[in-house]
């Protein structure tokens, strides 16, 4: 388990703290659990404030394995 910092789209100055047991590395897009609900941030760090972190990632949002996706759908038509 490791915390790690996170900054969202429209708020570039803030970093927030996160638990997390998955593994990521800083640039990895993520959907953290927040008290408005899940949102979409961008890792910056790896050294999070522990006890600042009460909330966790939720998952780590894999655009790659999408856009094979779409790659392959769209080779099907």
């Amino acid at each position: 388990m490791q915390c790690v910092e996170v900054i969202f789209a429209g708020n570039y100055q803030a970093k927030y703290s996160f638990m997390t047991d998955l593994v990521l590395q800083v640039g990895d897009q993520v959907v953290v659990d927040t008290s408005r609900g899940y949102s979409v941030g961008r890792v910056v760090g790896l050294e999070g404030d522990e006890d600042k972190a009460t909330k966790w990632v939720a998952l780590k949002i894999d655009d790659k394995a999408f856009r094979a996706k779409i790659e392959m759908l769209e080779m099907l038509r």
